[in-house]
């Protein structure tokens, strides 16, 4: 069929018969390789040959916070050529990967108050550290931020790193200001149990204030310095 040779050079032709021998050409073969790029995961090297395209592999590596692209040409190209995609330059290649910075967004929300820091947006190879910016809310302490709407404790004061890398919402905690009424008798007897309240709410006072005995001021009379017989 013409695609393998009957005869190779400086072989012996032993036939007694004319002939005709034809040259059988084989396409030159050429090694694409793959560099991760300072990724890992690379795919294994495709063969291409000569005027025939070639199909680069759909396999693609990996390289931690960041998307990969696509392949080019040169270290610090730009992509040229997608994981499928038909290659049809003949020469031995390598072909480097090109990454894209992957980003996470950190949105907060003041829960019912106010002065919220505003959206930060980082590469996912950056922790966040939770801003000092302290949000308000009238009656009430922040106590930090949390990743539920409903929380009592926070999963994060400010300062610290949210190490996640992923896109999520934290929520202002916080804690309803307290408020104790005290009683003095001011010179009178017994006591008064201390009453508790929170912001937003009335006190009731203790039916205890209505019992407490004080006792009356002494009468003084004053002398005339005059003495009348009875």
């Amino acid at each position: 069929d013409g695609s393998a040779a009957d005869y190779n050079a400086g072989d012996v032709y032993a036939e007694n018969i004319s002939v005709t021998l034809y040259a059988v050409w084989r396409p030159h073969s050429y090694k694409i390789t793959f560099d991760a790029n300072g990724g890992s995961g690379s795919p294994v090297s495709t063969e291409k040959f000569y005027g025939i395209d070639a199909t680069l592999p759909s396999g693609i590596p990996a390289k931690s916070g960041f998307g990969f692209a696509g392949w080019s040409d040169s270290k610090t190209g730009s992509v040229k050529y997608l994981p499928g995609a038909v290659y049809t330059a003949n020469g031995n290649a390598t072909l480097y990967a090109v990454w894209t910075v992957e980003k996470y967004d950190v949105t907060f929300d003041a829960n019912g108050g106010t002065n919220t820091p505003s959206v930060h947006s980082l590469a996912k190879n950056l922790d966040l550290i939770i801003p000092l910016t302290i949000p308000e809310k009238t009656g009430y302490t922040f106590l930090g931020w949390s990743e539920s709407k409903t929380a009592t404790a926070p999963d994060y004061l400010i300062g610290e790193r949210y190490t996640r890398k992923s896109s999520i919402t934290l929520y202002a905690v916080w804690e309803v200001a307290r408020y104790t009424l005290t009683f003095d008798v001011n010179g009178g007897t017994g006591s008064i149990t201390s009453v508790t309240f929170t912001f937003g709410t009335s006190a009731t006072l203790p039916a205890s204030i209505l019992k407490i005995r004080c006792s009356p001021a002494p009468i003084v009379r004053r002398s005339t310095g005059i003495a009348t017989s009875p």
